[in-house]
């Protein structure tokens, strides 16, 4: 078995990472990489530390939104761990892709992002428009 590496994110200088630390620390993380980066800015230190990553080694979040900015990103990151045999610990999810429960979870959440990009994504500029009197649909497409 590998290492446990502990990933934490804060966004400013006047948010303190001790709950993120606390937690990643009670999951076993052998070391915490703490980075202080907003969601949209980049994040070297969290590159880094997924480049270093071997074999058996697991990085462990608190929440999902520490891996990146979208779904798209995040599941293209997952995917690329399972690949390098390097499993993914997201704490509040309850997911650990060490287990098989856990990539089960991964898989299904991965196959709703894509179902919900090639069904609902196709109307990104509508929304539930009500219906004209008497009619007996709404006006947008169901996914």
């Amino acid at each position: 078995m590998g290492y446990v590496i502990g990933y934490a994110r804060i966004s400013s200088a006047d948010q303190s990472e001790d709950g993120q630390v606390d937690a990643l620390r009670r999951a076993g993380a052998g070391r915490i990489v703490v980075e202080q980066a907003s969601g949209v800015a980049e994040c070297p230190l969290l590159d880094g530390v997924i480049s270093g990553l071997a074999v058996g080694d697991a990085l462990a979040v608190t929440e999902v939104s520490r891996l990146g900015r979208t779904v798209h990103e995040i599941l293209l990151l997952a995917d690329d761990l399972r690949g390098r045999g390097v499993h993914l610990r997201i704490l509040n999810l309850g997911i650990d892709t060490g287990t098989p429960a856990g990539e089960l979870v991964l898989t299904m959440l991965a196959d709703l992002a894509k179902f919900e990009g090639t069904c609902c994504g196709n109307d990104r500029g509508g929304g539930s428009k009500l219906p004209a009197r008497g009619a007996s649909t709404w006006g947008v497409r169901p996914c």
